[in-house]
């Protein structure tokens, strides 16, 4: 993973500050994703595969509120994607006797860009905590 932080911008009118990060090939890795399978009048049926996230370009946009006392966690992080996305998932996370599974994860592999755009939404706020967390200031939060 490469990463650039951008020119920053200081906002005396509007009392902000605006962080920008770009996260060239930034991979998210899971050991073991869990896809939970609700279904009426069972219990969830439980399926699990080694999967992850590719992006070739992630870039956060931190908006920091007072710009005299700058707050991580009171800050919006933004993230965007140049690029398409890559998303592994095994088979193994649909495999299971019941049909209903299997319709269900067919259905699931046909929207997965609506998936990986929810990764996104999560991923982009705690690359850019972590980032700014860890190397430039400590705020005192520990992004899990």
């Amino acid at each position: 993973m490469q990463l650039t932080v951008c020119p920053y911008s200081l906002d005396r009118q509007t009392d902000r500050a605006v962080l920008t990060l770009l996260f060239r090939n930034y991979r998210l890795n899971t050991t073991v994703d869990y896809y939970r399978y609700h279904r009426v009048g069972k219990e969830p049926a439980i399926t699990k595969t080694v999967g992850g996230t590719y992006f070739p370009a992630l870039t956060t946009t931190t908006i920091f509120r007072g710009i005299d006392r700058l707050e991580l966690q009171t800050a919006d992080t933004t993230g965007y994607v140049d690029g398409l996305p890559v998303e592994v998932i095994t088979p193994s996370a649909g495999v299971h006797p019941d049909p209903v599974v299997q319709r269900t994860f067919a259905v699931f592999l046909a929207g997965l860009l609506i998936a990986v755009e929810e990764t996104l939404l999560t991923e982009s706020p705690w690359a850019a905590a972590t980032f700014i967390e860890h190397t430039i200031c400590d705020f005192g939060i520990r992004p899990l």
